[in-house]
Order: C-alpha cells, then structure tokens, then sequence
C-alpha cells in the first residue's frame, strides 16, 4: 500500500503532517496467498458466464434517507433502476455486479452478504475518508455475486452513497459460453489493448482480464472497451478511476471482437492480464474467473535476508553527473513486494552531489537518500517503494559508483514478520575493551535482549575513531560473511548507518571490519511473527529543509519538532544534517511534553563541521503527536519522509505472479 504525500504546514516550530489512507483490492490466484475466504464456493457444476450491456440495477444516497448505518438493503440485479426486467432466465445463479462507493463520513464499509444472513467480512468494501469530517471516495469494485431469491442484500456500516451496476450473470444450466482457466499472460502495460489476436486464442468470445496501475495525477480517466482506431467513437464503460489513483481489479468476462480495445480516457499505465477465455460449446473449467474485492488485510510486514549485491557500477564507469541507473529486482523480491530495505553506497565520488532512490514507476521526487564529497564513500540505509515494475532508480547530482545490497521486502500477502519497537539500549560498545583488529569480526549475541522468534533486528551501527580507511558488514552470525558493505569509514572517522538485519539461528548478528576501528550498536527494533505493526511506504516526500522552511537552522544544543495529526507505531525518514557549524550529533526522539522534551543519551547521526552526513531514522511520535529534533551544533536539517509503521489495517491488493 502506498501513501501519498502528506501535507505540511510550518506554524512557528510545528509541521503539521496528514497521513490519506488509501483503499484497494484483494486478488490471489491459484498457489498464491490467500486473502479472506471468498463468499462463492465453486462446485462441480459447469458454470456458465454470460455478459450484459451493463446497467445500473439499484442508486441509494444518504440524502434520501434510505442508508442507515448497520440497515440492510436489498439489491434484485436483474431489474434496473426504472424497475424493468433485464434478465429474465431463472437459471442465473450469480450477478456480475460492479460497486460503486461515491461518498462516506467518516471511514466505512460496505457489507455484501446474503439476505437474512450475518454480513461475511470477506465481502467488504471498503472506503476510507481522509478525515474524520471529510467525505471519502473508492473505486469501483467488481464482485461475483451468490443469489438468493434472485437477489442479495448489501448493509452500510455508515452513511454513505452507492450505485450498483450489472455487467453480467452466471447459470449452472451448462448453457452459455464456458470459461477456462489459463496460465496468466500479460497482454500490455499502456492501453488500448486489443481484445483479438496475440495471446487471445481464436473462436474467444471473452476474456477474464486484471486490471492494475496508475492514472495520471492530474487527470481523472475511465477504462473502456471500445473502437481501437476511433477514440472518439463511444465504449462500454467498466471502471472509472480518480487523478492519481492506483486500481487492482478484475473483470471476470469482457466481450471480444477484432477492432474493440481495452482503452482509457486518459492517461493510464499499469499491467492488463489476461486471466481466463470464454467459448461457446466445450466444458468449463472448475474454477471461476478471479472475485475481486475489498477486504482487510494487515499492512505489509518485512521479509528478511542476508543481505546480498544487486548493484555494483565498479566493473564499468561510474555514474554520470546527473545520471540514473535502474536495479531491476523483479527476479528477487516477490511480485506482493510493496517496498525493499536497501543499503546504497556512493564509492570514491568524482564530484560532489547527492543520491535519490525511488521507484521507476513515479517522477523523481525532491528529496536525497545521502550525499557526497569528491573522493568519498559514504553509505546509508534506504527503505524505498517499489511498483509494479519492481524496479528502483538511483539518480548521482554528481558523478559517483554506486554499490547497493539489498536486505529485504514489506509485503501486503500475508508472509513476513511484523516491527516490535524498542527503548534504544546500547548492544556493543567495543570502546571499553580493545580495539577490533582488521579482518576481524565481532559477534553480538541478542538472545537475552530480543525474543526468540525475532526473525531480523534494527540497529543503529556506528564506526568510532578509525585507525584506517575500510568498511564494515553486519549480517547473521550463522550463515556465510556476505559480499555486502553496511558502512564505510575513513581514519578517525565517527560514521553511523541505520541497520536491517537477519539474525542467526542463535539469535546473534556479526560485526566484520575491514580496517581497525571501534564499534557500536544500539537496538532499536526487531520483526516477530506475533506482531501485526507493518509499514505503509510512500514515495520520498521532503518534510522540513531549515534552508526554505521556517524556523530556519536548528540552533546550537536547540531543539525543532515535527508535529504530525497522525499517530503510528513509529515514522521511518532519512535526517540529514548540512553544513554544521562544528562536530557534534544530531538526536531524533519522541516529544513527550510540549514544546519540547529533553533529549536522550543516544544519537541518530554524527557529523565533522561543515559535512553534509544522512541516516535514516526509526522513531516514534511522542504522547504530542510530535517527533524532537536535537542538534549539538548549529545546523541546517533535512528530512524526508519514506513511510510510517502501523498497526491499522490497510487495504492492499493481492496480486498473481504474471
């Protein structure tokens, strides 16, 4: 799931974020993760799909008085709004019926059982309002509908307006076209998409298509089927999505015919699937075109693994000044993957300049994952969207290599573990015995500070006083030194980097140094498959930057906070400190009392006068709702959003492997 960009206004000291949820749909397809049981049992009879020039069969509004929060209404599908029968044939079974949700005050869903019986909650749609006094809007959901009597009931759990649209019905008559199940093939990623030829077999009547992507974020557009060479000609509505939008849904059947296309208004970039075919004669198959839905799933949880290349520009030349390479990662993380952990390494900088990783599927956004001077390496952690493309670019304001290791994946399918935040407690401080030596490596068992079905950790790792240039690398103690980097350090050098990291079966992470140099650890989190706090992702968004915004650079021992309107578990932003006016360390912590709170004995960053030093930063918002910021030196800061951890349930999409 992602989050869009929250807002920010600065009043004084205090930024006031929002966080929109957003609502989508569940899908999983045959040996993929299952979302709620499905409201249809599929027998073993021959089913048969039949389409329909679609209507609407029911319209209620709050207005009218007619939707009451927790009252059932009843649908009859078959008959459109004037009361006119469309269906006549008493052999239908299930309607293919298109939901459309307009409006909702606050969040709500909408039930969709059978009449008489207790709402299932794997049939809800959902619809999620910004605010608690603002009216929402959700897509339409397309579902295959049971019918009882020749008709089902739908029950609110809020006011809200709702349009009901027949696209088609289903008999068990063995009559009708027949439906076969058939190994997913993607038939685009841009509409229009012809609906004859290619990978649509001949004599097809139908096609069982998914649907997913993006419309443009200014434009609203609706997806059709219609003339492939005359885009002014009319088509067939099925699905309208709002300006900037992401849709996952299914149409279980969709007339085909040489010259007719899948097509859109406006701009729409995404993936059509083709899931199933539909013929005259022959057997069906025993399974029905995918039912999609809204269903509540819990927000998508961290799949760990030792950390492992996935870049490396070294064997060619570096990256150009203002240049950008992509990371295809669609043959590692699964295709449910909504964001990946990564830890991006800048080696020996040809010029001075910075780094943004995002995913390819979005314009690059204003904001830095680090930045570099001529001739250093720096690393730091990112934890960056990806889209349906599985792709992330990395743009150099500066010429630079560029090394990235990836260490794991949020997922919305069901798999992973969920964040258990933590006090920070101080794990490994070698300062205090000797120094580790080069090519040495120092293990750091956690079997009495974390439980024992932590899966992964999150530390924040530090290199102190250096006695030469080289680099260290955290991973399981119990499975082989990766070829991976978790940060670099030069002599004398006191460098941190925030930390995602597998534990070994003993519970114990690894601490190899390539050069000597003391270490520490602090913990500050780790996943477990009993917790259910999982991470929303949103494209990098720049929050605060004390160089535009006021109050401006954060004084010497000065303290600025972030006020948010929203209360996760925990934000996850990349804090970058610019151009300090002495060494010192920089401090993010949540603001229990107001205006500010005394700062903890921990740091986030340290930094030498005058660099400009990023990490990423774990933490939560205090009783305030605000997150303190303290500087030990004078300085400018930096931070961009990359999402929140949350225990809410979110509303994302299970999707089939292409």
């Amino acid at each position: 799931m992602r989050v869009p960009a929250p807002r920010s206004v600065f009043l004084g000291l205090l930024t006031s974020l929002g966080v929109v949820s957003l609502a989508a749909s569940a899908h999983a397809r045959p040996g993929q993760a299952r979302p709620p049981e499905p409201i249809v049992a599929v027998g073993a009879n021959p089913l048969r799909y039949h389409s329909v020039t679609p209507y609407v069969s029911a319209s209620f509004t709050a207005a009218s008085g007619t939707v009451i929060a927790g009252r059932a209404l009843t649908v009859r599908p078959f008959r459109d709004v004037a009361g006119v029968t469309r269906v006549s044939t008493l052999s239908a079974t299930h309607a293919v019926v298109e939901f459309r949700v307009t409006s909702s005050i606050p969040m709500g869903e909408l039930h969709v059982h059978a009449c008489g019986q207790t709402p299932d909650s794997a049939s809800d749609i959902t619809v999620v309002a910004d605010e608690s006094t603002a009216p929402a809007s959700v897509e339409s959901a397309h579902a295959l509908i049971p019918l009882n009597s020749r008709g089902f009931c739908i029950t609110p759990t809020v006011a809200m307006d709702v349009q009901l649209r027949v696209h088609g019905y289903v008999t068990d008559d063995g009559r009708g076209p027949a439906f076969s199940d058939i190994t997913d093939s993607v038939l685009g990623t841009s509409l229009p998409v012809p609906l004859s030829g290619g990978s649509i077999p001949a004599g097809v009547i139908g096609v069982a298509l998914m649907v997913e992507g993006r419309s443009a974020a200014n434009q609203q557009t609706t997806i059709n089927v219609g003339s492939c060479t005359d885009p002014a000609a009319a088509g067939v509505e099925l699905l309208a999505v709002a300006a900037g939008d992401y849709i996952a849904t299914t149409f279980p059947i969709v007339p085909t015919a040489t010259g007719r296309c899948l097509r859109s208004t406006g701009a729409f970039e995404g993936r059509i699937t083709l899931l199933g075919t539909h013929r005259n004669g022959g057997e069906s198959s025993s399974t029905m075109p995918p039912n999609m839905r809204f269903a509540r799933t819990l927000p998508p949880r961290f799949s760990s693994m030792n950390p492992q290349r996935v870049l490396d520009t070294r064997s060619a030349s570096a990256v150009s000044a203002r240049g950008k390479v992509e990371i295809d990662l669609s043959a590692i993380v699964p295709f449910a993957a909504s964001a990946v952990v990564m830890n991006v390494t800048a080696v020996s900088a040809v010029q001075d300049g910075f780094l943004t990783v995002y995913p390819c599927d979005i314009a690059q956004p204003n904001s830095s994952n680090l930045n570099y001077a001529a001739g250093a390496t720096i690393a730091n952690a990112v934890t960056v969207a990806i889209g349906a493309s599985r792709k992330i670019c990395l743009y150099a304001e500066g010429s630079t290599h560029i090394l990235a290791d990836l260490s794991g994946w949020y997922a919305a399918d069901g798999s992973g573990d969920g964040l258990a935040i933590a006090t920070p407690t101080r794990a490994l401080d070698t300062r205090s015995t000797a120094m580790p030596t080069a090519a040495s490596t120092t293990r750091v068992d956690l079997s009495a500070r974390i439980p024992a079905e932590a899966s992964s950790v999150v530390l924040n790792v530090t290199a102190v006083g250096a006695w030469g240039d080289g680099y260290l690398t955290v991973y399981p103690c119990s499975e082989p030194q990766p070829n991976a980097s978790t940060l670099n350090f030069a002599v004398n050098q006191t460098v941190p980097n925030f930390v995602t990291v597998k534990v070994g079966s003993d519970r114990s992470v690894c601490l190899f140094t390539s050069a000597p140099t003391h270490m520490l650890a602090d913990l500050q989190a780790w996943y477990l498959p009993s917790s259910s706090v999982g991470f929303l992702e949103m494209a990098p968004w720049r929050a605060f930057d004390s160089r535009r915004d006021v109050p401006g650079k954060v004084n010497r021992q000065g303290i600025m906070w972030l006020t948010f309107d929203t209360k996760p578990v925990a934000w996850l932003m990349n804090v970058t400190a610019v151009s300090p006016e002495e060494d010192g360390y920089l401090s993010a912590y949540p603001c229990e009392t107001s205006p500010v709170t005394a700062p903890p004995n921990t740091s986030n960053l340290n930094y030498v006068a005058g660099q400009i030093v990023p990490n990423q930063v774990l933490v939560g918002p205090g009783s305030t709702g605000a997150v303190c910021f303290y500087s030990f030196a004078a300085s400018h800061l930096l931070a961009d959003l990359a999402g929140s951890f949350t225990d809410t349930v979110s509303y994302a999409p299970f999707l089939a492997e292409p």
